[in-house]
């Protein structure tokens, strides 16, 4: 009996000893972490992409999109736009769109709603929920208005640039 009581103890030891010496991560809070998911429209026979960005500071992000890309042309409560953007390996005169809004899902269907003045804002952000929640909108377009981001790779380059804010 007293070799199965150690041979037990020394058991448990060992698994203690081994699981300390695991690298476990770090507990990570995923309300703390941006989360960028792409929207794929097709018309003409292409792809277009725009982005979705939630589980973010709305107001953190958007001072590290003007950081970044310096004062926008357009700064109103629900949109901010930036013209005549650069961006390697995406394109010259590009207009960057940041829009803030609600999104909403309903039986049959969804809908994103971009604030348009302060009483409707407050409004909305009073009434979110598990199917109505904030979310930013991203998207690209050239000097056309025509959305750059058509293909794998662009895509590929917009999620880079986004991540790099480090939202």
């Amino acid at each position: 009996m007293k070799k199965v009581v150690m041979l037990i103890m020394a058991v448990c030891l060992v698994s203690f000893a081994w699981a300390q010496k695991k690298n476990v991560p770090k507990k990570i809070v995923l309300s703390q972490l941006a989360k960028i998911v792409v929207n794929k429209q097709f018309d003409y026979g292409e792809t277009f992409r725009t982005f979705s960005i939630t589980q973010v500071n709305v107001e953190n992000a958007k001072a590290k999109f003007i950081k970044q890309l310096g004062k926008p042309s357009t700064n109103t409560l629900g949109t901010l736009q930036w013209k005549n953007i650069n961006l390697p390996e995406i394109g010259e005169n590009l207009t960057l769109t940041l829009q803030d809004g609600v999104f909403e899902t309903v039986p049959g269907g969804a809908s994103y709603t971009v604030f348009e003045d302060k009483k409707t804002k407050v409004r909305a952000l009073q009434s979110l929920s598990s199917t109505k929640f904030r979310m930013l909108s991203f998207k690209i377009t050239n000097a056309e208005n025509i959305n750059v981001i058509r293909n794998n790779k662009l895509e590929a380059e917009a999620m880079n640039f986004l991540e790099n804010l480090k939202l």
